[in-house]
């Protein structure tokens, strides 16, 4: 008995979501058709008092890997879990954390190598058209939430990206198999369309072992 082929998770995302809203919005009655809407909104809709509860009002999104060391390449953890100074620094001055997606994890997996058959490091593979491909409906997630808050007058205080990293680097990137100055592909595709949305928010780097730079920006922000 052949094996029906694994459809792809964004894909069958897509497609059950498409098949759920058809369904939600007309039903035949009498063989005429009637439309229901739906709550799902593409941009932000209704205007809400967020005054009058106890959230501070104030989000930062972080490199997966502050939170989450596990998501790093093979052998480039340096921390258990998660970098604490920075994220004690994020507490205590209660801004809520947007976790981003590891662009690299999400692109080319947990055991992705610095050897990209038949590439040479893992930059290049997400400098591919299918890399791209696998990065930007990320950013469209990201740059939905971002308007979301906007919208709502919450302050989004930076974006702090992974010095050093291929994807997720800002001051410093890996380049061809060394570490330099750039950015990595990921920041450089979601600051060029922060750019094209005409979101003016920064973005700064984190070093591993250096994160009271980090922290000093923040608290500069804040």
């Amino acid at each position: 008995m052949s094996e029906k082929p694994a459809i792809p998770r964004r894909a069958f995302l897509h497609s059950t979501v498409a098949s759920s809203l058809a369904l939600a919005n007309c039903s035949l009655q009498g063989g005429e058709e009637k439309e229901k809407k739906t709550d799902l909104v593409d941009e932000p809709q209704v205007k809400r008092d967020f005054d009058k509860d106890g959230r501070s009002k104030k989000v930062i999104l972080v490199a997966h890997c502050v939170l989450n060391q596990n998501a790093r390449h093979v052998d480039c953890a340096d921390f258990p879990a998660m970098m604490k100074p920075l994220l004690a620094t994020l507490q205590e001055m209660n801004l809520g954390i947007i976790q981003m997606p590891c662009p690299e994890l999400m692109a080319l997996g947990l055991g992705r190598d610095r050897d990209v058959p038949p590439l040479e490091t893992i930059r290049e593979a997400l400098e591919l058209p299918e890399g791209h491909g696998r990065l930007e409906p990320l950013i469209d997630d990201l740059i939905y939430q971002i308007k979301e808050y906007q919208f709502q007058e919450l302050v989004i205080t930076g974006i702090l990206g992974k010095n050093g990293s291929p994807a997720c680097g800002v001051e410093t990137t890996s380049r061809a198999g060394s570490q330099g100055p750039g950015e990595g592909v990921f920041i450089e595709l979601l600051r060029r369309r922060l750019e094209d949305e005409g979101l003016d928010i920064p973005i700064k780097g984190i070093d591993d072992f250096r994160q009271e730079e980090t922290i000093g920006w923040v608290k500069d922000r804040v």
